[in-house]
C-alpha cells in the first residue's frame, strides 16, 4: 500500500529518486510499522474501553434503513459471480425484472455501480460522524472509524464486494488518489464533498501524522489506509468463512500496533484484545 503510494506522488510530483532516498523511505517505514505507529495516548483506551465502543458504534449502525431492492441485487450478484461476470441480464434475473426496465433508470453497468456507491458512502459517511462524538481522544477516533465500517459492511455485505471492485479500479495501475477524489465530486456532488472533505481534513482523525517516509500528502495517504484495512480484513473474513468475532478482535490488534507499532502487541499481548494476540 505505502509502496504503490510512494511510487505515485514521485510520479506524480515528477520527483526524483535515488538509492539514498529509497534506504530512507525503508527505515523510516519500518520504524513507522515496527515500534512507531501514529504515536497517540493509549493509556485509557484499554480492551474494555474498546468494547464500549463496538457497542456504541453498533448502535448506530443499526438505526439504518435497509438500502433498496435494487442495491441489495447489485450487492448479491458481484458477490455471487464477481464484478466482470455481473451484467444488466443477470441484474434483471436477480431483481425479476425486464433488462429494458432497467435501462429506464441507467444507461450502464459502470452507472449502476456509481449510484450505489453515492448512496451508501453518504450513508457511511454520516453514521461516522455521528460515532465520532463518542471519542474522547484523537486514538479512539481512529478507532472509531475503523470499528463502524467494520460494522457497516457487516450489515451491508453485497456492498462490500462493490467496494473491492472501486479499489482495484482505482489502484490497479498507480495509487490514483486523484482519480479517486474526482469520482467522489461527480457521484456525491458538490456541497457534500466539501462537506466530506472539510470533515476528514479537520477531523482528530489524522492530526499527528509521523513522518513515514513518504513525500507529501501523508496525511491523505494515512486516511486512505485507514479507510480500506477494514475492507481488507472484512474480505478475509468472508473467504474464510470466519465468525464475525473474528473480525473484531483482528481489528483491535491492528488498531493498537497502528497506534505503537507491532512491537507493542508482542510486548503486550496478555494486556489487549480480551487477552488474546
Amino acid at each position: 500500500f505505502f509502496q504503490g503510494a510512494r511510487d505515485f506522488i514521485l510520479l506524480n510530483k515528477k520527483l526524483p529518486d535515488s538509492d539514498e532516498n529509497i534506504q530512507e523511505y525503508a527505515e523510516k517505514l519500518s520504524k513507522f510499522i515496527i515500534s512507531g505507529g501514529l504515536g497517540h495516548d493509549i493509556k485509557d483506551t484499554d480492551a474494555l474501553r474498546l468494547s464500549q465502543l463496538d457497542l456504541l458504534c453498533s448502535k448506530e449502525i443499526q438505526s439504518l434503513k435497509e438500502p433498496c431492492k435494487f442495491f441489495i441485487a447489485i450487492g448479491n450478484v458481484v458477490r455471487r459471480v464477481g464484478f466482470s461476470k455481473t451484467t444488466i441480464e443477470e441484474l434483471a434475473k436477480e431483481l425479476g425484472l425486464a433488462k429494458s426496465s432497467l435501462y429506464t433508470n441507467f444507461s450502464s453497468k459502470k452507472e449502476m455501480f456509481e449510484a450505489l456507491i453515492k448512496e451508501e458512502c453518504l450513508n457511511l459517511f454520516h453514521v461516522i460522524k455521528k460515532n465520532l462524538l463518542y471519542a474522547k481522544n484523537s486514538a479512539e477516533c481512529v478507532y472509531i472509524f475503523m470499528e463502524t465500517e467494520i460494522e457497516f459492511f457487516l450489515k451491508r455485505k453485497g456492498l462490500l464486494y462493490v467496494c473491492r471492485w472501486l479499489t482495484f479500479q482505482n489502484s490497479k495501475d498507480d495509487f490514483k488518489i486523484k482519480a479517486m477524489h474526482e469520482k467522489r465530486e461527480k457521484t456525491i456532488g458538490k456541497d457534500e464533498q466539501l462537506d466530506f472533505t472539510s470533515f476528514i481534513l479537520n477531523a482528530d482523525i489524522i492530526t499527528q501524522i509521523p513522518d513515514f517516509g513518504t513525500p507529501k500528502m501523508d496525511a491523505q495517504i494515512m486516511f486512505s489506509w485507514i479507510f480500506h484495512m477494514p475492507i481488507f480484513f472484512l474480505l478475509h473474513n468472508d473467504l474464510h468463512d470466519f465468525p464475525e468475532e473474528s473480525v473484531h478482535a483482528a481489528m483491535k490488534d491492528f488498531f493498537y500496533c497502528m497506534e505503537k507499532g507491532i512491537n507493542f502487541i508482542d510486548n503486550n499481548e496478555n494486556n489487549i484484545s480480551g487477552g488474546k494476540k
